[in-house]
């Protein structure tokens, strides 16, 4: 059990992909999957694709009498190398009675060549990146300094995106009257993303703060990138860092981090009775209520099992 992946298999214009399946969750859910395709390698860089995930239930050493086709997902999507496109399948969703299943993937539509829209919303990031500056371009109309740096911005595009600022810039506070607000708190690498984000929906170095970003997401009202954050972080649990991450997800109200903890963190008790038994102490004594709700999973689970 892990993360296992395919080999890499080529399309048009020499494109590279491969398939991820992640089975580092499905201990004592055994039908729950994560599974993926990713971009290797493109020589245009992105990828516009079609693909659709099928499963046949079939019975046991019955692999060719498949039957019950059904389409667990299907998605369009301009992909860059690296970046997943799939999602988490708990088969029980699909099949109640059924323990074996083929599933198959298909790309239905590859191409190089972004569509016209993909082509308008490339050049409108990058316009809209081009308007952070930490050299005074821009026309911007206030300064955000972080540990001594300096970035021009627009009061207009960061109170939209944030209530914080909106609340900063729409009252009678000094940031407002002095164009300028300094910001402590933050490392350079984490704010650039940060701004990245707010500007243009993308932050490329997500992957590399996403705890950081999330505490961002949820200080600055960015619903958008806590959740993104709460995404990435929920594909990479592990039972070492699994109770420091659930304080951590019910410090910053991460409701949907802390959710898929307690799966885990019930999926896999005893591991983590025995690697880290003086967080599961902590857990005891500090949330009452919370281990209730482990302890009601891992019952169900058991009987499941059984």
């Amino acid at each position: 059990q892990g993360i296992v992946k395919s080999p890499i298999f080529v399309t048009t214009n020499n494109t590279k992909w491969f398939l991820r399946l992640d089975l580092r969750h499905i201990q004592w859910r055994k039908s729950r999957i994560g599974i993926h395709l990713l971009l290797d390698h493109c020589p245009d860089g992105r990828q516009s694709v079609d693909i659709e995930f099928n499963a046949f239930k079939v019975a046991l050493n019955e692999w060719t009498n498949a039957k019950e086709l059904v389409t667990i997902f299907s998605k369009r999507s301009l992909v860059k190398p690296g970046e997943p496109l799939g999602e988490e399948i708990v088969f029980d969703d699909y099949f109640q009675d059924e323990t074996n299943f083929v599933v198959y993937f298909e790309i239905i539509h590859a191409d190089s060549q972004p569509s016209i829209s993909d082509k308008v919303g490339n050049h409108l990031v990058d316009d809209l990146k081009s308007m952070i500056s930490d050299t005074g371009d821009g026309f911007g109309d206030v300064k955000l300094v972080v540990k001594g740096r300096e970035f021009t911005a627009h009061k207009c595009v960061l109170s939209v995106r944030s209530r914080v600022f909106s609340a900063m810039f729409a009252t009678d506070m000094k940031e407002c009257h002095e164009n300028r607000v300094n910001i402590d708190d933050m490392d350079v690498d984490v704010f650039e993303q940060l701004l990245s984000f707010i500007y243009t929906g993308i932050a490329p170095q997500i992957d590399s703060f996403p705890e950081e970003l999330l505490v961002c997401g949820e200080f600055y009202g960015i619903t958008d990138l806590k959740s993104i954050c709460e995404e990435i972080l929920c594909q990479n649990l592990a039972v070492e860092s699994a109770i420091d991450l659930l304080s951590f997800a019910i410090k910053y109200n991460a409701n949907t981090l802390k959710e898929r903890l307690i799966d885990f963190i019930a999926d896999n008790y005893l591991e983590i009775e025995t690697k880290c038994s003086d967080g599961l102490s902590y857990l005891f004594k500090n949330e009452s209520k919370l281990v209730e709700t482990i302890v009601h999973k891992m019952a169900k689970l058991v009987i499941k099992k059984v």
